[in-house]
């Protein structure tokens, strides 16, 4: 049996990302598909306030807190360039392979035993890093781009990526596997929106929906033009609902909902939303706009299509490999060609039978149980 040491700090925030979403579901198909061949044990840094997990990990997977290295003081020995070996927070303990998950690795005293595999969701830090937050930039910078040089292999979420990869490092002469994300929504039923979201001004077929993080290269400004470029009687009768947690740089983007919302509420930020809501949120919008700058993949795309929900996508080049041709683009620097598309979308619904009508064939390129074994093959 192989055993599998991996990094499973993504998983341990509050409001878990879409890092942390995508491990979760690439942990649990590797123990479906593969658990009598693997064992999994998971390790993670203490930090402040967070409780003791004694349980085990998805059907027997073990979980180590690491006691004696708080978050803060490993924060603060990598900003002295001093990294603890991954044996010493796992106790000398034997593994065939160890799994980065978040762009960097640690040092690994055992390297000509232990393989080591690191995942790299996008590299907009080399891409745009006028979209990355400067103590995250400087900290990629840092240990992000040797992680990739060291790696014994990379995993990634899309072909585009990986060409990002292959652009900037052209000298590796690594494995490189794409897994790309499947709808993380665990339940697909269509619901009724909550009372909350009904507090908040949510009304049934009556928004614009974006989920994500409020963050520049997310690209909102533009999706918040257009609304007033909209015609009557259609400006009048959409809203704008951002679903997602506040990210950086975001004080902008809420002086511009505020002015909006001067008048009448126009724009809903309901903040991070659970599972249930987001399933509320899709059923009951008029459609899905992702108007990013850059993606590494875009998890809600295949998500939005699951509740068979009209969508618009800016024109880039990862969106194109997600979504194909079962979608509506436009220019991402054009708040004005956005609001003629969502105008030509709400208007036609020809248009929009027919681009909900290739979605299972586009939803059906992607499995974890296909990701679960191009994993297991390297390890």
């Amino acid at each position: 049996m192989k055993k599998i040491l991996f990094d499973a700090g993504p998983l341990m925030s509050r409001n878990v990302s879409g890092v942390g979403r995508y491990l979760e579901l690439m942990i649990s198909a590797l123990k479906l598909n593969y658990g009598e061949n693997i064992s999994l044990t998971g390790y993670y840094f203490r930090f402040a306030k967070r409780k003791s997990s004694s349980k085990e990990f998805y059907n027997g997977n073990k979980l180590l807190r690491i006691r004696f290295l708080p978050g803060k003081l490993l924060a603060a020995v990598r900003l002295a360039r001093i990294r603890p070996p991954v044996e010493i927070v796992t106790r000398f303990k034997n593994y065939d392979s160890v799994l980065f998950t978040n762009f960097v690795d640690l040092p690994v005293l055992s390297s000509k035993s232990m393989k080591k595999i690191l995942f790299i969701y996008d590299l907009c830090f080399l891409d745009c890093p006028e979209y990355v937050q400067g103590k995250n930039l400087k900290y990629l910078k840092s240990y992000a781009e040797p992680s990739i040089r060291r790696a014994d292999a990379i995993v990634t979420i899309s072909n585009y990526t990986k060409s990002r990869i292959i652009k900037f490092f052209p000298e590796l002469n690594t494995q490189i596997i794409v897994t790309p994300i499947p709808p993380t929504m665990v339940e697909q039923k269509k619901r009724p929106l909550s009372s909350r979201l009904k507090e908040m001004g949510v009304e049934r077929k009556k928004y614009i929906l974006f989920v994500g993080t409020v963050e520049p290269r997310k690209n909102l400004k533009v999706l918040l033009d257009s609304l007033s470029r909209l015609d009557e009687p259609i400006r009048s009768e959409l809203k704008i609902v951002i679903a997602g947690g506040k990210g950086w740089k975001d004080s902008e983007i809420l002086k511009t909902v505020a002015t909006m919302n001067e008048t009448e509420p126009k724009v809903i930020m309901c903040g991070y939303v659970t599972d249930a809501e987001k399933n509320e949120l899709y059923t009951n919008a008029s459609c899905f706009v992702l108007p990013s700058h850059y993606e590494g993949f875009g998890m809600p795309v295949l998500e939005a299509m699951l509740f068979q929900l009209p969508i618009i996508l800016s024109d880039i080049e990862v969106f194109h490999e997600v979504a194909g041709k079962s979608v509506i683009y436009f220019n991402k620097n054009s708040s004005e060609d956005l609001a003629n598309k969502i105008t030509t979308l709400l208007t036609n619904k020809t248009l929009q039978k027919n681009m909900v009508a290739k979605y299972p064939n586009q939803l059906s390129k992607y499995s974890w149980s296909d990701n679960a074994k191009k994993l297991y093959k390297i390890l």
